[in-house]
Parts: C-alpha cells; structure tokens; sequence
C-alpha cells in the first residue's frame, strides 16, 4: 500500500547562526532523525481533516537524508496509508505537514550543537507503492460516525473489528464522544474496553475532559464521570484537578460524583 513521502531542504546554522556547508561537516547528520517529531500527531482535529487522517497510520518522524541533487541535507517524513490519496487528499495532508514543520515539531531542530531549518518553499512529496500492507488508523467509520452522533454506526464500527483505542487529532474516541457531548456513545465506548487513563492531548484523561467540556452538560458529565470512577487507575490529583475545574463550570452534580469518590 502507499507510503507518502515528503520531502524539504534542510539549511544548517551553527550555535552562531552561521550557515554550514561543508559537506564533511554534513554528511555526519545522513541518516539520524529528530526526537519527537511525530508530524500527524494532532493531524484530523478538523473535521475536514478527518476524512484523510483515518486513513494514515500514526507516525511521521523527520529523517535527515543526503540531497542527491548537491552535498546538501533534506528533511523526510514518511507516512503509510490504506490507499492511494487523490490530489485534492494529499493537498489537504501536505497543509498540515508544512503547518507542522513550520510551527510544531519541526520549528526547533537541533543535533550536536546544530541548528537545522526545514525549507518550506521547496517541500516535495510522493507516493510510493511499496507493497506493504497498512491499516490506516484502524478505523474507517468510528470516529465519523461519532462526530455524526449515531450511535448505532458506532456500535456497527466497534462490532465489525474497528479500533476502539484509536487516536485521532491527539484524542482517543473516548475523547471525541466527550468533545461532542454524546453521553451514550461515551458509555458505550467505555463498556467496549476504551482506554479511559490516555492522556488527551498529551496532558490530561477523560475525566478531566468530562469536566473542562462546555458542551458536555453537567448531568452527562455526572454520568460518564461516574462509570469511569468504577475503573482503577485514577488518581487524586487527576481527581482533584476535576473537580477544580467543575467548580469552574458550576457543575454541581458532577462534583457530587467525584468528591464522593474522593473522600
């Protein structure tokens, strides 16, 4: 199945900001990749989005490899999907890329005292059928079907062998049910085994979000918050945070929930 390569010049400063060409010096970097450079990540936070990102997997870290067409470095990141993307897919999937590397992961490269910067007025991408199978994000359906709050196509996704724990946008499909203040969808979700301790985000879980969320109402909130508290792994300074935030939002039913669990 496809991979999608995209591709960019990488300029060189040293810790003076003087620009480094010499191919010696460069050479040294082809083949290391940067930390923490996951590029899709956060990629289908848009609904317009969602359509492309379910079909990724998640991954996209920014390699260094040697430019063929001088001694010279470029940025690589490659990503696999179920299919071929159509142009329209991958014009939609570059955006978000070049966002990325202009803004997130790829505004601060260094290696060894090294600054590297992604030249974005260059980026070239492919798609190359390398003939590896790919299953996307595990989910076709799931998430759409959440955002359309129908939840017997939730439940034909989770049925028909689609992830429950998968993750779109930085979220999980917990964290979407919550985000679109469908409380049902959300218990079945967790009764389907969801992993209810991910941080959304990368900060914080579910029962926070059931109290940070505006439209979530606060009998909803009340109701997944205390379906969660039946499963272990909570802690109580997650617990605490709730209800700092509860208090916030005056949800009065949900704070009955967690500070009878805290006490």
């Amino acid at each position: 199945m496809p991979r999608i390569d995209f591709t960019a010049p990488l300029i060189v400063t040293d810790a003076e900001d003087r620009l480094v060409a010499d191919w010696s010096t460069l050479q040294e970097f082809v083949g290391r990749s940067f930390e923490n450079t996951d590029i899709i990540g956060y990629f289908g936070q848009s609904i317009e989005d969602v359509p492309v990102a379910v079909l990724l997997e998640r991954s996209g870290d920014i390699q260094i490899l040697a430019n063929l067409q001088n001694d010279g470095l470029i940025a690589k990141s490659s990503l696999r999907s179920v299919r071929a993307l159509s142009t329209n897919e991958l014009d939609i999937l570059q955006n978000h890329v070049e966002g990325t590397w202009s803004d997130g992961v790829g505004e601060g490269l260094d290696l060894d005292e090294m600054n590297f910067h992604i030249d974005l007025d260059h980026v070239d991408r492919q798609q190359v059928d390398d003939g590896l199978v790919s299953h996307g994000s595990g989910t076709r359906d799931l998430f759409p079907s959440i955002h359309a709050g129908d939840i017997e196509r939730v439940r034909a996704a989770i049925e028909n062998g689609e992830n429950v724990n998968a993750i779109l946008g930085g979220t999980t499909t917990l964290g979407w049910a919550i985000a679109f203040a469908d409380a049902p969808i959300a218990h079945l979700l967790i009764d389907s085994g969801v992993d209810v301790h991910y941080l959304e985000h990368g900060m914080q879980t579910v029962l926070v979000s059931c109290a940070a969320s505006r439209n979530l109402s606060d009998g909803d909130a009340a109701s997944v918050a205390a379906r969660l508290l039946t499963i272990d792994g909570f802690d109580q300074n997650e617990i605490q945070r709730a209800v700092e935030i509860a208090e916030q939002r005056g949800k009065t039913s949900l704070l009955d929930v967690l500070r009878g669990r805290s006490a």
